[in-house]
């Protein structure tokens, strides 16, 4: 089975709270109209909803984070494609040794003379993190994105009787937990390999 590449821990968010209830929920009361449609001031859509659920739930905004990315992910987004039709992806961005590239490689470059990601283990997790080197001699830092369609049938609808000043935590934990599971389902195994291929 493929080690999730996002996990949450409503535990902690709570043993963390200053309110004893969430510290997710002391950060999306700072950010209340994040989660209103700009138009008309109603809750905003599922797909724009779980956008401002994610960014509130993961670094850099809430560190550590409700929702706590691999260490070996560079990030994890809801973003909108370039054409303005209302299409939106969950965006994973996977750093990757340039060994893995080497089939690809013109050996007369010499894949041998640039540097690669510096990776750093943890006694927290069988995963290495990703980490820029020292820039002292040319780098080829590989990364691929990969992009999840997303669509609202993918994810919980808000309360669209929440009242303007305030977050469902609810509604926001939902849509959360709904991203983290699509992550884990559909970007998992291509985590996976993607890394074995080496």
């Amino acid at each position: 089975m493929t080690e999730p590449l996002v996990t949450i821990d409503d535990a902690s968010d709570r043993s963390r709270a200053s309110d004893g209830v969430s510290r997710y929920g002391a950060y999306l009361r700072k950010s209340a109209e994040e989660f209103r449609d700009t138009w008309d001031d109603t809750v905003a859509p599922p797909v724009e909803y779980a956008a401002a659920a994610w960014r509130n739930a993961t670094g850099p905004i809430m560190v550590p984070g409700y929702a706590e990315i691999r260490n070996d992910i560079n990030g994890i987004r809801i973003t909108a494609d370039e054409s303005g039709d209302g299409n939106y992806a969950i965006e994973v961005t996977i750093p990757l040794n340039h060994r893995a590239l080497k089939p690809l490689f013109p050996s007369y470059l010499g894949l041998h003379d640039f540097g690669d990601w510096y990776t750093e283990t943890s006694p927290f997790s069988e995963h290495g993190s990703f980490w820029d080197p020292k820039y002292t001699r040319a780098l080829l830092l590989t990364t691929t994105r990969l992009l999840i369609p997303l669509a609202e049938s993918m994810l919980p609808t808000p309360n669209p009787d929440t009242p303007a000043s305030t977050v469902s935590l609810a509604d926001a934990k939902a849509s959360v937990r709904a991203v983290a599971d699509i992550v884990n389902r559909q970007a998992g195994p291509v985590v996976e390999s993607l890394r074995s291929a080496r």
